[in-house]
């Protein structure tokens, strides 16, 4: 209710919390382990008007790699550590696989953002020129049997940029020992 004793409800929104617009502040409703949790974000603050920009390694062909969508046999619970110390469950029911300097590497993604499955990754430069807790990538052009992985769109997550954001963290088969030098740097 605002001060005039209006009512404003939080409305659901497409694979996105639900959601309030109302003066300067974005509201959004979500569930960490289990328990209902507020997202507030002030539209005008100082440091978000002040912001600097964002940072990306060059775009580099060589990382968009097509990888075999894989359907599991029965959909799997999976625990998911958070930064901050919250834990939550997902379920998951597909992984990517591909190949990359010797290494296989099996992704699972853990979420979705705008109809696309979402993996929560870490490599070698993490901490060094990239976020060290994680950075968000969107699986692209998916059939049955490919997907595409653009590390190239590979993004930081809201923790990298305020303390106040809880952020899920890679599951351990996301976390690959190899350099990605693609997609958002540190900020």
């Amino acid at each position: 209710t605002d001060p005039t004793g209006a009512d404003h409800p939080f409305l659901p929104r497409p694979e996105a919390p639900a959601g309030l617009e109302v003066a300067n502040l974005i509201l959004e409703l979500h569930i960490v382990e289990g328990r209902p949790a507020l997202r507030v974000r002030q539209v005008d603050h100082p440091a978000r008007l002040a912001f600097a920009g964002l940072s990306y390694f060059p775009e580099n062909p060589a990382w968009v790699i097509r990888a075999a969508w894989e359907v599991l046999e029965e959909p799997e619970a999976l625990a998911i550590a958070m930064k901050g110390g919250a834990a939550d469950t997902v379920t998951v029911a597909h992984r990517a696989r591909f190949t990359h300097q010797g290494h296989e590497v099996v992704l699972t993604p853990t979420h979705r953002k705008g109809g696309k499955p979402m993996f929560v990754i870490r490599d070698a430069t993490a901490g060094k020129e990239t976020y060290g807790a994680a950075r968000f990538l969107l699986g692209e052009d998916r059939d049955a049997d490919a997907i595409t992985l653009d590390f190239n769109r590979a993004i930081n997550p809201p923790c990298a940029f305020t303390d106040l954001a809880i952020c899920p963290l890679p599951p351990p088969g996301n976390v690959m020992p190899f350099r990605i030098e693609a997609g958002e740097r540190w900020p």
